[in-house]
């Protein structure tokens, strides 16, 4: 935040690049699944850009936990962690 204040605003986590979040996050050459972060930075500043922000998105869900991750859950395609397992549909949403 103190190198590039403007990083989180919707309209540049739309259009980040690896090389981007690299900087941003970390400077090692090996900084972990580069391309699926930047991949879930940019569905964020999409998916949020109708809200016109972050705060507008939050106060959406009225402050209640559950009713955020239903919206982050609805919202974020990156962030429903779903599987099926032994016939049944499990949630894990441990990301939102």
């Amino acid at each position: 935040m103190k190198t590039d204040p403007e990083f989180f605003t919707l309209a540049r986590l739309r259009k980040v690049t690896e090389v981007q979040v690299r900087e941003i996050f970390d400077t090692t050459p090996d900084f972990c699944l580069i391309d699926e972060r930047t991949r879930l930075l940019q569905e964020l500043g999409t998916a949020l850009q109708p809200f016109g922000s972050f705060t507008a998105f939050l106060e959406k869900s009225g402050y209640d936990c559950a009713a955020l991750v239903g919206l982050i859950t609805s919202h974020l395609p990156g962030f429903r962690d779903e599987a099926i397992y032994a016939g049944h549909q499990v949630f894990f949403y441990k990301r939102a």
